[in-house]
């Protein structure tokens, strides 16, 4: 049933008026026929209410049924597309089942549109990124190298060797409520107290809840007081457990941070492998060490990587928004190359130097496996050699450095042919 007003014409035709449109009825109060753009209704209902049934009896003229249209390709919906690239960054693109489309009709329908156009450019940025990160990881290895700390960073640490405050927690029990008691009481007597003789059961049952309170609020007290006494107690054991580990770490770092101050042959190679196990760098690596306390000289002996570890391929956004992945040429294999390994001598003498202000000199060495060819074996060859000094090094910015000719501010053998190939060296 609905309620419409209607602008009577005349008698016998009315014009109604709609978010809908324009329609015209016709008939007597209480029976009329309805007909516009949605098609021919029959009205009938109580004169003089405002209520009424409407039912259809003819569709719109000159149309059959209305149906939502979409916008498709060929049975698929506009987005129901899926866009990767392959290996040469050719675009790929799959239905909503994982099919790939092959039918040239449609593919050329799909790549007419904005859509594909939207997710070509955001698929082509998204893997020119990741190639871009992927060689930076390599050859930017320098920019992670840490900055030197002075002395009186060791010192200022251990003056400041304290145990962490404590942080007490807070008891939440609750405290008995004798209302509370009380109202649980009335409740169970609710329950409990029952009699045939009615009149007396409200009696009854303020008799059962009197005798019963001061028990039940004495049993609530004691309960508080055993849970209030057992969390102070257990409180106490973590005070004294906290304390007692506080002092251990704090022994422990004071004893590291005079370590570190004195510089023992000890300390200084426990605290550098302790670096070495937490550091995560983009290649594999394994490193040899020594350190002589008498005039503070670490050795570093560093397992580079091989040069077909480095990403073998580059990338480049063309006009038409496509990525174009291609090979890197050996030239510029080699000068990525030639950055990563001068790039770890760099970061792992700015790793040794920040072990303990008594290490004044890094002598880093890197070696690769290559093929003799005079015995046909596999042998390490060491391919750079730098000594490094504190003072200076403590004064360069790595992170805007270029590796490769940052070493000839120190003593060095590192001496790359013109095409950027490494050239084996003797190592200092």
């Amino acid at each position: 049933m609905r309620y419409r007003k209607r602008i009577r014409i005349m008698k016998g035709l009315t014009l109604n008026l709609s978010k809908s449109g324009v329609s015209m009825t016709a008939g007597l109060p209480g029976m009329s026929v309805n007909t516009g753009r949605r098609g021919t209704y029959l009205n009938t209902g109580i004169p003089g209410t405002g209520l009424y049934d409407r039912k259809r009896i003819g569709g719109s003229p000159g149309s059959g049924t209305r149906q939502r249209s979409t916008t498709t390709w060929s049975g698929y919906e506009e987005r129901s597309f899926e866009l990767t690239l392959d290996g040469d960054g050719n675009p790929v693109l799959r239905d909503e089942r994982g099919r790939v489309i092959d039918d040239p009709r449609l593919l050329r329908q799909i790549r007419r549109s904005a859509a594909y156009k939207e997710k070509l450019f955001e698929v082509s940025q998204k893997t020119h990124a990741e190639y871009q990160q992927q060689t930076e990881a390599f050859v930017e290895i320098h920019t992670l190298t840490p900055k030197i700390l002075p002395e009186a960073h060791w010192q200022e640490a251990l003056a400041a060797v304290a145990p962490a405050a404590w942080q007490p927690r807070v008891f939440t029990g609750t405290k008995p409520d004798p209302d509370r008691i009380r109202h649980e009481l009335e409740v169970e007597a609710r329950r409990e107290v029952r009699t045939f003789a009615f009149w007396k059961i409200p009696r009854l049952r303020r008799e059962y809840c009197d005798k019963r309170l001061p028990g039940r609020i004495e049993q609530s007290e004691d309960a508080y007081r055993q849970e209030k006494a057992a969390f102070e107690a257990d409180e106490a054991e973590r005070r004294r457990n906290w304390d007692e580990a506080e002092r251990a770490r704090c022994e422990a770092e004071r004893r590291r941070l005079e370590a570190a101050l004195a510089g023992t042959r000890a300390s200084v190679e426990a605290a550098f492998e302790a670096r070495l196990s937490d550091m995560e760098l983009p290649v594999d690596f394994s490193i040899d060490f020594d350190y002589s306390e008498s005039d503070g000289l670490l050795r570093l002996d560093i397992d580079l990587p091989e040069i077909e570890d480095l990403p073998q391929q580059k990338t480049n956004i063309l006009k038409s928004g496509r990525v174009s992945i291609k090979d890197k040429s050996k030239r510029e294999l080699a000068e990525q190359y030639a950055h990563c390994v001068t790039g770890m001598l760099f970061f792992f003498a700015g790793e040794g130097f920040n072990v303990s202000p008594r290490v004044q000199r890094i002598i880093a060495s890197g070696y690769t496996q290559r093929v003799n060819a005079r015995t046909g074996h596999e042998e390490d060859e060491y391919v750079a050699s730098v000594c490094f000094e504190r003072g200076f090094f403590s004064r360069i910015n790595t992170a805007a450095i270029e590796p490769t000719e940052a070493i000839r501010g120190f003593e060095h053998r590192y001496d790359p042919y013109a095409d950027g190939r490494h050239k084996t060296i003797e190592p200092f």
